[in-house]
């Protein structure tokens, strides 16, 4: 480690001065729209007399000065918060190694929805937002998001053929059940007399790459890869993880799995469409490399459009 890299500690009671000031400009930095609850010397106190002497807290220290620090409750990841001047620069990263290597069996926190480097940074790290609220429930009354990382458990992908029909079948029909607002396909056009063997066969003779999940050995979610005309390019469609499933690493690996096959293909990027609203979605995309384009996909029966989002693979 070089001289000027912060060494990582836990916090002394004569820290939580200095880990208070991070505090204050780090939330002022990154959210000066958003009132805080409480003024300065609350929250000075609140270090001093509740964070640091009762909560397991770690500090950043280099040349003398607190640059960073992180909070650590029973399951939670209750604060990480930089010097506005040490972002970028890898420290939060390993605060947040630090984490997931104190809480081995999982994490959950809260951040501000409006907090885009903030979410960016937990969804690099492999937390899955699970829940949106309006705010109510927190003293700033500011709507947030709450994030889980679980560590990555035995998952499985298994590429399918037209033989396989009947795992794809029971797991499609899950999906537009569950997530009718996520697909274009509807429940009703697969169910009855469009519930046919040789349909479903067909589907999987689309020329392209059909994948399921399997989670602890049990069907957890799917995905398709379809190559474009030209070959340049090739679409992620399909996907769908079940909710059991959901921050588990089954999304990860349905998508690192057409990555892989688009590659093999010679696809030069990767598309996909996401529907209007899905951030749980988009969230995981973002995740792997995806840019959203904006609304420039297919026009909705609403209006809306679906959001274009792009993988570069050369």
């Amino acid at each position: 480690m070089e001289s000027n890299d912060p060494v990582i500690r836990r916090a002394r009671a004569r820290d939580a001065a200095a880990v208070a000031e991070v505090w204050l400009r780090s939330f002022a930095a990154a959210l000066p729209g958003v009132r805080r609850a409480h003024g300065d010397e609350q929250v000075r106190a609140w270090f001093r007399d509740v964070v640091v002497p009762s909560r397991e807290t770690w500090v950043a220290v280099c040349g003398g000065a607190v640059v960073g620090m992180m909070v650590l409750g029973e399951g939670e990841l209750e604060q990480l918060h930089l010097d506005p001047g040490w972002r970028g620069r890898g420290l939060g990263d390993r605060l947040a190694d630090l984490a997931k290597r104190r809480r081995p069996d999982g994490l959950e926190l809260w951040t501000f929805q409006v907090n885009g480097p903030a979410r960016r940074f937990y969804e690099r790290h492999g937390f899955v937002a699970v829940e949106y609220t309006d705010g109510r429930r927190n003293e700033e009354r500011e709507p947030d998001v709450r994030y889980v990382w679980r560590p990555s458990p035995a998952v499985r992908v298994r590429e399918l053929t037209a033989d396989d029909w009947a795992d794809w079948r029971g797991l499609r029909l899950a999906a537009l059940a569950e997530a009718p607002y996520a697909f274009g396909a509807r429940l009703a056009d697969w169910q009855g007399d469009g519930d046919r063997e040789e349909r479903w066969r067909a589907r999987l003779g689309v020329p392209g790459a059909h994948f399921t999940a399997l989670l602890e050995g049990r069907p957890a979610g799917q995905v398709s890869g379809v190559a474009e005309p030209d070959g340049e390019a090739a679409e992620l469609i399909s996907m769908w993880v079940g909710p059991g499933a959901r921050g588990r690493g089954v999304g990860d690996a349905l998508v690192r799995a057409v990555a892989g096959w688009a590659r093999k293909a010679g696809a030069r990027e990767l598309r996909l469409s996401v529907m209007p609203g899905n951030e749980r979605a988009a969230a995981l995309y973002r995740r792997h490399g995806f840019e959203d384009l904006g609304p420039v996909g297919d026009e909705l029966p609403d209006g809306r459009r679906e959001h274009i989002m792009v993988k570069p693979l050369a």
